[in-house]
């Protein structure tokens, strides 16, 4: 069975001193997941996928950004009303090794011990 797809926002790309028109960006229900996209080649291959409409664009966005394309080359993507890009969670960190004192290297003074060029000697 066919999901029609629904308009989500768009994406308006610059060809050298020329515009071009914007690409549609559209949404389509698979199953329990998202998938936003657009329908005009090559830019089918950018397709963000989620459980929600919001957490697809999200990774659209992300997608979008990795691409070869120079930020200056295109503005967007430009959502509809009531769609909000939401970024995935950042990975944790990995947490910081304890320093025991043991392992803590003593502090070196600043200046060199010795004669540094005594000003009463000239």
């Amino acid at each position: 069975m066919l999901v029609p797809r629904r308009f989500v926002g768009t994406v308006h790309l610059f060809q050298g001193p020329a515009k071009s028109n914007p690409v549609a960006l559209y949404v389509r229900k698979d199953g329990e997941a998202y998938r936003i996209a657009a329908v005009v080649e090559p830019w089918t291959t950018v397709v963000g996928n989620g459980p929600t409409i919001n957490k697809a664009a999200g990774d659209f966005e992300i997608k979008w950004k990795a691409q070869p394309i120079p930020a200056d080359q295109y503005t967007g993507p430009h959502w509809e009303e009531g769609i909000k890009a939401e970024k995935p969670p950042a990975p944790p960190k990995p947490a910081a090794a304890a320093v025991t004192p043991a392992q803590q290297t003593p502090a070196t003074p600043a200046t060199p011990v010795g004669d540094a060029g005594d000003a009463s000697s000239v």
